[in-house]
């Protein structure tokens, strides 16, 4: 009778209290996710972009091979926004940071910038392996996105850095190559330098 009253109150207090810490958990998790990802698209923000390219760039220089900055700037993704508003926008972006991560490799981290900027780091790259990548990246984009506004066909701008020490410079410089991409009319990938 009783000491089963007690081994169950007991065993609902511990179960109660496990409970409570675990949601604990996965909510300091959940906090700790959302710091430094994108709540759009999920992709990396970019505090947490910097910190994989500091990583990158360390790790650089103790093996002596190369880390790439891609800074993708989609051409006329305000067109998108103006005609059809921004839930379409935002469910085009969605589908663009689906894309992007399938479009990179396994180790490589793809974030967003910004607004319609995106920016992969590659390690472990030379010139011929990252414009490969900026390659797949211009395909994953320029394919057809539907929503149940319309059909979108987008095109992007991707600038490409190499090399260095210092991160903000080769963001700096995979941005003005992504500029230079899009002054010549866009859709295609520039190398810095």
């Amino acid at each position: 009778g009783d000491l089963a009253d007690d081994e169950l109150s007991l065993v609902r207090a511990v179960a109660h209290t496990l409970a409570t810490a675990l949601a604990r958990l996965h909510g300091e998790e959940r906090i700790r996710h959302e710091a430094v990802h994108d709540p759009l698209t999920g992709l990396a923000n970019r505090t947490l972009l910097r910190d994989r390219l500091e990583h990158a760039l360390a790790k650089s220089e103790r093996l002596g091979n190369e880390t790439a900055v891609l800074f993708v700037d989609l051409d006329n993704f305000k067109e998108v926004n103006d005609r059809y508003g921004h839930g379409t926008g935002d469910a085009v972006l969605m589908e663009l940071g689906r894309r992007l991560r399938a479009a990179i490799r396994p180790g490589d981290t793809v974030g967003r910038f910004g607004g319609d900027e995106f920016v992969a780091v590659c390690e472990d790259v030379d010139e011929e392996s990252v414009r490969l990548v900026g390659q797949r990246i211009l395909e994953a984009i320029k394919m057809p996105i539907r929503t149940s506004a319309a059909e979108h066909r987008l095109s992007a701008s991707v600038g490409i850095a190499l090399g260095g020490t210092d991160p903000e410079v080769l963001l700096d410089n995979a941005d003005v190559a992504a500029y230079r991409a899009k002054s010549a009319g866009g859709g295609h990938v520039e190398l810095f330098g």
